[in-house]
């Protein structure tokens, strides 16, 4: 069956469902550390993973406004990585980057309040390169693409819904005034236009489905598990949405249980003797791999395993 509808089946049958039993505990889990590397860029590293299985990882502080070298590891089915060569875009001083359900990769542009939409060959190369102006002066913190091509955006004023083929802001599809909290959001979206928006200074998820202004849903993590929002997100092959926390770990949560405070399904703790000590970005492949950048620790992206249940 195919990965990406996979996915969106489970999504949309857990949001679907009604009645569920919250979770009374959350497995406290070691994370399994199957290869890692030490990025060259240095720095917080931002990372996503394209349908090749292959990571696109760059530093979040790029001094060089001039051009960008944006660095590919092959993650294989066993977990091994495999370096590949660089690829450099001038003109891009990326804040994140993200693999949409159509295909393509996309980086924001800060310098240049522009999104950077990129269409990848089969070898997982730069194929072709266009651009989306934000004329409004805004800072684009996350970006993705349902199965139609439809682009999502996430700034700090707001979520804007894009047609495939936009070339700026002018004309939205949808455009949610939706001031978050924090400087620290991401966004996460399904394949039939489901997305997750997760603000780290409200501590909280917001789930919004397709064409709805309001979110239907927000959750939040028990304070007890973290004291800090999250981070990053993303769903994983098991219907589960997968969460970052800073110094704290990765949250795994069942969209089927019923309330707002949920406890995790897991927890992947993070500590020296785990060789985990802070995830920032995380996407997971189509093999079951969960691909983390850590921050704090000696290497800077790690391939771990998913939680067995």
């Amino acid at each position: 069956m195919n990965f990406r509808r996979t996915i969106a089946a489970l999504v949309l049958s857990s949001l679907a469902v009604t009645g569920a039993v919250t979770s009374a505990s959350s497995d406290q889990l070691d994370p399994i550390v199957i290869d890692s590397t030490e990025t060259k860029s240095g720095g917080p590293t931002l990372l996503t993973v394209d349908r090749n299985n292959v990571i696109w990882a760059n530093s979040r502080w790029n001094p060089d406004l001039r051009t960008v070298k944006l660095e590919r590891y092959r993650v294989a089915a066993n977990g091994q990585l495999s370096s590949l060569r660089d690829v450099r875009i001038r003109g891009l001083n990326p804040l994140n980057m993200s693999s949409g359900h159509d295909g393509k990769l996309f980086i924001s542009d800060t310098a240049r309040n522009r999104v950077a939409v990129v269409t990848l060959s089969r070898s997982s190369t730069a194929k072709k390169l266009r651009y989306v102006t934000f004329y409004d002066d805004v800072t684009i913190f996350d970006m993705g693409s349902d199965a139609s091509g439809k682009i999502y955006v996430l700034a700090n004023d707001g979520v804007y819904v894009l047609s495939r083929r936009a070339k700026n802001d002018r004309s939205p599809i949808l455009r949610i005034d939706a001031p978050f909290q924090s400087d620290d959001k991401s966004l996460a979206v399904t394949e039939d236009g489901t997305f997750f928006v997760a603000d780290e200074g409200a501590g909280a998820i917001y789930v919004f489905e397709p064409g709805d202004e309001e979110p239907i849903r927000t959750i939040r993590i028990d304070s007890s598990f973290a004291e800090s929002g999250p981070l990053d997100i993303t769903i994983g092959p098991d219907g589960l949405l997968y969460v970052t926390y800073s110094q704290a770990g990765i949250a795994s949560f069942n969209l089927n249980a019923n309330g707002s405070n949920l406890t995790p399904v897991s927890w992947i703790t993070t500590s020296i003797d785990a060789d985990v000590l802070d995830p920032l970005s995380i996407a997971i492949d189509s093999n079951d791999h969960m691909i983390i950048s850590d921050y704090q620790g000696t290497d800077g992206i790690k391939v771990l395993g998913l939680p067995v249940r």
